[in-house]
């Protein structure tokens, strides 16, 4: 684990994994780094350099493929509300990603469509009822039956 890593990892990395929901790429770097010297320790001081430079591409790739999978690779990086709200507001399981790869903002444009919409509805509905109540009486009197 290199000491710039370390630093940025948990300064500006910090800020990073809070915007953007995805590892950042120091974080990332000291993972595939302690990957690769548990790899050689484990393999001991006889080991064949290629075989050993496999196996540590092999775990690193498994790192990446797994971070690629549940969408928290650097790569995929963009502003991530998650939870109940980036749900609420159109993304999936993974809640909603401005930005990067993962992009879903046409989903984000559809609900606030319907909210708005539904909005109005709403709006019409109690003003109606609202002036019917103000003035409901008033135009009986002015309109009588037969």
């Amino acid at each position: 684990m290199g000491f710039v890593d370390g630093v940025l990892s948990n300064t500006l990395g910090l800020g990073y994994r809070a915007v953007t929901g995805n590892v950042d790429p120091w974080t990332l770097d000291q993972q595939k780094q302690d990957v690769a010297a548990s790899i050689a320790q484990a393999s001991g001081p006889n080991v064949d350099p290629a075989t050993l430079a496999a196996a540590q591409a092999s775990a690193q790739n498994e790192i990446d493929r797994y971070l690629y999978d549940t969408h928290a690779h650097p790569d995929q990086s963009g502003v991530r509300i998650g939870g109940v709200i980036g749900k609420l507001l159109g993304g999936g399981n993974d809640g909603l990603v401005i930005g990067g790869p993962d992009d879903n903002t046409t989903a984000l444009y559809a609900t606030l469509q319907k909210y708005v919409y539904g909005g109005l509805v709403l709006v019409a509905v109690v003003g109606g009822v609202y002036f019917w109540r103000l003035y409901g009486s008033t135009l009986k009197r002015a309109f009588p039956k037969g």
